[in-house]
């Protein structure tokens, strides 16, 4: 019984460990998507047009 304990205890870190990975990886990918937006903003902003002008060109 306690071999199936010591199973379920493992098993539950990880999981734990898992979602910490999961999470870890979302952080970054929004802290890239962030800097990529930016960045194409200043690529934009570079050309003499605003951003809420793309925009609206995008969804026309």
């Amino acid at each position: 019984m306690n071999q199936m304990s010591q199973l379920l205890t493992d098993k539950e870190r990880l999981i734990q460990e898992a979602i910490t990975m999961v999470d870890e990886v979302k952080k970054s990918n929004d802290a890239l998507r962030e800097r990529s937006e930016q960045l194409l903003k200043e690529k934009i902003a570079a050309q003499g047009v605003s951003w809420n002008a793309v925009c609206m060109m995008v969804y026309a």
